[in-house]
C-alpha cells in the first residue's frame, strides 16, 4: 500500500484585502490613472468601461474582468454612456496564477458569487467609507476594510476561500483578442508612448514629444489623457520614475539612475522618487549609492 499522499498546492493565496467596492460609473466618468504594488480586479456586472493597462487598451461589458499586476499603470472610464456597474477590489497575494492576458470570462455563477461577497462585507469586516471626491484615486473610494470583527475569524476564512475559488475559475477562462478597436486615437497613443520610453534617458518636453511624434501639443494632450487620466508631462515622469526603480532593483546607483531616467540633479531626482513612493531611492538600492 502506497502510504504516500497526493500533496496538494494552492494556486491562489491572497494576503491581504484593502478595498472591496462596487463602483456605478456616471456619464463620461473618466479615473486619473495610477500603479501600486498590489494586485486589481475589475469585474464589469452592467455596461461597457474602458480599461487601459499599460500598452494594452481593452473595451469591458458585462460578465468580463480585468486584473491588474502589481504596478502596472492602469487606468479606467466610462463608455458608450452605457451606466456601467462595477466591482472593484484591490487584494495582495502569493501565489497568484501568472497570465498573459488581462481580460477574463465571468459565467453568470462567477457574477453572482462575486455580488454576494461584497454583500457580505459588513458582516465580516470593520470598513472605512470613504467620499467619492474626484480628485481620489479608484482604490482610495468606496471602502477601506480594516480588520476582521472579533469573533468573525471563521466566517472571515470562508470569506477568503471562496475569493480565492473565485479567482482561480474566473482566471482559467482567458479572453484573447479583445483590445479596444483599433482607431487612429489607438494608434497615436501606441506612437506616444513608444517615444516617451525610447527618450526615457532625455529630458524632453510635451512640445519635444508632440513633435517627434508629428502632433499637435492640444491632440497629444487629448490623446493621453483619453487612455491614462492624465496630462503627459506627468506620465512621462512616472514612466522615468518606474524605469529608475528597476534599474535600482538591478544594482545600479542612485547616480547612476538619476542620469539613465534623463535627471541632472540627483537631489530633485529623489525627492520626485520619495514622492512617488513613499521612500528614497537609496532604500531602493542600499548596495550602491
Amino acid at each position: 500500500m502506497n502510504n504516500k499522499g497526493c500533496k496538494i498546492q494552492n494556486p491562489v493565496s491572497i494576503g491581504e484585502l484593502f478595498t472591496f467596492s462596487k463602483q456605478k460609473f456616471s456619464k463620461n466618468y473618466s479615473f486619473k490613472g495610477e500603479s501600486h504594488n498590489f494586485y486589481e480586479a475589475v469585474c464589469v456586472l452592467r455596461g461597457t468601461v474602458g480599461i487601459t493597462a499599460g500598452k494594452k487598451v481593452y473595451l469591458l461589458s458585462k460578465g468580463q474582468m480585468t486584473v491588474h499586476r502589481p504596478g502596472e499603470f492602469h487606468a479606467i472610464w466610462e463608455d458608450s454612456s452605457s451606466k456601467p456597474v462595477s466591482v472593484i477590489l484591490t487584494f495582495s497575494a502569493a501565489p497568484f496564477p501568472k497570465f498573459s492576458e488581462n481580460v477574463f470570462y465571468l459565467s453568470d455563477d462567477l457574477q453572482k458569487e462575486i455580488g454576494e461577497l461584497y454583500g457580505q462585507l459588513e458582516e465580516i469586516f470593520e470598513m472605512e467609507p470613504l467620499s467619492d471626491y474626484t480628485d481620489k484615486s479608484i482604490t482610495e473610494k468606496g471602502i477601506w476594510i480594516n480588520r476582521i470583527i472579533p469573533g468573525k475569524e471563521y466566517k472571515a476564512s470562508i470569506f477568503i476561500k471562496r475569493l480565492e475559488l473565485f479567482f482561480a475559475l474566473a482566471l482559467d477562462v482567458p479572453l484573447k483578442n479583445e483590445s479596444a478597436p483599433q482607431s487612429r486615437s489607438y494608434e497615436n497613443y501606441i506612437r506616444i508612448l513608444d517615444c516617451m520610453e525610447s527618450h526615457i534617458s532625455e529630458n524632453l518636453t510635451v512640445t519635444d514629444i508632440a513633435g517627434y511624434c508629428k502632433m499637435s501639443v492640444p491632440a497629444l494632450e487629448k490623446t493621453v489623457h483619453k487612455y491614462l487620466g492624465c496630462g503627459a508631462a506627468a506620465y512621462y515622469d512616472i514612466l522615468k520614475l518606474e524605469k529608475s526603480l528597476k534599474l535600482l532593483s538591478a544594482g545600479y546607483s542612485v547616480k547612476e539612475c538619476a542620469l539613465m531616467c534623463g535627471y541632472a540633479n540627483q537631489n530633485y531626482f529623489s525627492a520626485c522618487f520619495k514622492k512617488r513612493y513613499g521612500y528614497p531611492p537609496s532604500k531602493a538600492n542600499s548596495s550602491k549609492n
